[in-house]
């Protein structure tokens, strides 16, 4: 039965194909326009071949084909992972050639994210302040002081706004699940901001109902309160083109970052502000824990690497420990006194790495020294009390 849906699937044309993908695409995702935009290359040079003719020359010359065009790396990249879903258990043997051949991905270039600079900072909010709309200061301010994404900024109710008590702002749906719903607090220049948009939105509309969106839609002027702005484009480029400013929307998020780096926040603190997964999607940031205006081979010393630093905790955790339990037994109990600092003397590379109840020269046929085995536990247990029995004995 499977197999006769494979050979099915397989006599199909690129176009039946992309169709019944996107329409289980479409059930299965709030949004399809990634698929939409994608599908629709595959299917303006593809579309009349059948799943079965499609080989990794056929993949390897779309590639070239797409590139002629003018079409990005990246965007490539996911336009071929789509056509390759297409095909089945035949795009997983073409995926895995390709994967052998190198040439399954092309090179994409570096992030552009980049931080802006104070002064660009405040040329952009000038400018904002002298156009027509009445969203773009705002959402400036907002994103540029608390690092939302471009969906979490535009569906912003007012609900989800604490001017008066709490001085915060909750985030709605988002892109992953640590950033549904995270809270973030609101600085003096947030606060103005929004006080001032609240007043002006009282004035124009007559009120302001906590389920309406924060920046309305609206040709021109804002005229709906009860639908979201499709998109601050328009303004954006204004500001940043009257501005002299080179620079994406969200690099306003990797500002607010860069900033939080470099005033020596903690991994934590960053990571509940933009909502990251874990700290190395924090440090992979092209800005995060970079210095803008030196070197790109200067970065600034996190909050738990000083405090590590003033510790004086330059050695491993396991160094130390071998160490402390070697000073704590070597009155006590000569053997395993030896035998620790022994350990804690050898280089870790050279070390050969041994199983909890295996020590390091049962490999060679030795016989095995009289070295009880502890739970790591009761090794600190035993360091403690013997280092108070020692303090004890000393006074």
């Amino acid at each position: 039965m499977i197999e006769e849906e494979a050979r099915e699937q397989q006599r199909k044309t690129v176009q039946e194909a992309a169709d019944e993908f996107l329409l289980d695409y479409k059930l299965k995702h709030e949004s399809a326009t990634f698929a939409e935009y994608a599908l629709g290359h595959l299917k303006d040079h593809l579309a009349k071949k059948l799943v079965v003719e499609i080989t990794p020359t056929v993949v390897k010359r779309y590639q070239t084909d797409r590139m002629a065009a003018g079409g990005g790396p990246k965007t490539i990249n996911d336009e071929v992972l789509l056509l390759l879903r297409l095909c089945g258990d035949q795009g997983d043997l073409i995926r895995a050639k390709l994967r052998r051949e190198k040439s399954l991905k092309l090179k994409t270039p570096p992030s552009p994210g980049r931080a802006y600079t104070a002064d660009e900072k405040a040329r952009m909010l000038a400018e904002a302040q002298k156009l027509r709309s009445k969203n773009i200061y705002p959402a400036l301010v907002v994103d540029l002081n608390c690092g939302l994404r471009d969906k979490e900024l535009r569906e912003l109710r007012w609900q989800q706004i604490d001017l008066t008590h709490k001085k915060q702002l909750t985030v709605g749906k988002s892109k992953t699940e640590a950033g549904t719903g995270r809270v973030i607090p609101l600085n003096d220049t947030v606060m103005i901001a929004l006080e001032a948009h609240a007043a002006w939105y009282v004035r124009w509309f007559g009120d302001c109902k906590p389920e309406w969106y924060v920046f309305p839609a609206g040709k021109g002027q804002p005229n709906d309160p009860t639908t979201p702005v499709t998109t601050l484009k328009t303004a954006w480029t204004k500001v940043r083109n009257n501005a002299n400013v080179v620079g994406r929307w969200h690099d306003n998020r990797h500002t607010l970052i860069t900033e939080l780096a470099e005033s020596r926040a903690g991994d934590e603190v960053i990571m509940s502000i933009e909502a990251m997964s874990h700290v190395p999607c924090c440090r992979a940031t092209p800005t995060c824990g970079w210095r803008r205006n030196d070197a790109p081979s200067t970065r600034l010393p996190r909050a738990n690497e000083l405090r590590m630093k003033s510790a004086g905790k330059r050695t491993s955790t396991r160094g130390s420990m071998r160490l402390l339990l070697s000073r704590c037994f070597s009155s006590r109990t000569p053997v395993v006194g030896t035998f620790l600092h022994r350990a804690s003397k050898q280089p870790e590379k050279t070390r050969k790495a041994t199983t909890p109840c295996q020590p390091a020269h049962a490999d060679r046929g030795e016989a095995s020294p009289r070295v009880p085995q502890f739970p790591v536990q009761s090794l600190f247990r035993a360091s403690k009390y013997l280092s108070l029995q020692r303090d004890a004995a000393t006074t």
